[in-house]
């Protein structure tokens, strides 16, 4: 785990702020850690599964207000597609859960579901997979009524149609 330190000493002498990278496991192994005032974290991460019209722009959206975007699809060529415009893209099968955790979408703080509207079955198993994984928001489409019933009953917190 890479961290970055921010602190500023107390010492009149040393007024300045240090900025410092340090490779340790846990925070209590840094040096000055009473003189520590702020602690910058990794930078919030934000998923979008499926890249079609819609996730796409989303993507293409969530990068352009600065966030950092980790995008997925089982279409390799929707992922070169969009490779350049977001920080991280991965060509993978949604549905395994193992696949999403080796990428790194349970670093993610909310995920958007854009599956295919008539893939019901992937869209169950993405959810399932992703609620495992408990991801703080989840945001999925559906092509009904009775689909956004069934994800909503499955975990996902917000649906769009």
């Amino acid at each position: 785990m890479c961290v970055d330190v921010l602190w500023q000493t107390r010492s009149p002498h040393h007024s300045h702020r240090r900025i410092k990278k340090y490779k340790h496991p846990n925070l209590a192994s840094l040096p000055h850690r009473a003189n520590q005032h702020r602690i910058k974290r990794r930078a919030i991460v934000y998923g979008v599964i499926g890249l079609g019209q819609l996730g796409t722009s989303a993507a293409s959206h969530l990068r352009v207000c600065g966030q950092e975007v980790m995008a997925a699809d089982v279409k390799m060529g929707r992922v070169e597609n969009i490779k350049d415009d977001v920080s991280r893209a991965v060509c993978l099968d949604s549905t395994d859960e193992q696949a999403l955790r080796a990428a790194g979408f349970d670093d993610c703080r909310g995920v958007l579901m854009a599956l295919g509207e008539r893939n019901l079955e992937a869209a169950v198993t993405t959810a399932m997979a992703l609620v495992e994984m408990k991801i703080p928001h989840i945001v999925s489409r559906a092509a009904n009524d009775l689909q956004a019933k069934i994800l909503t009953k499955l975990g996902v917190h917000r649906i769009v149609f």
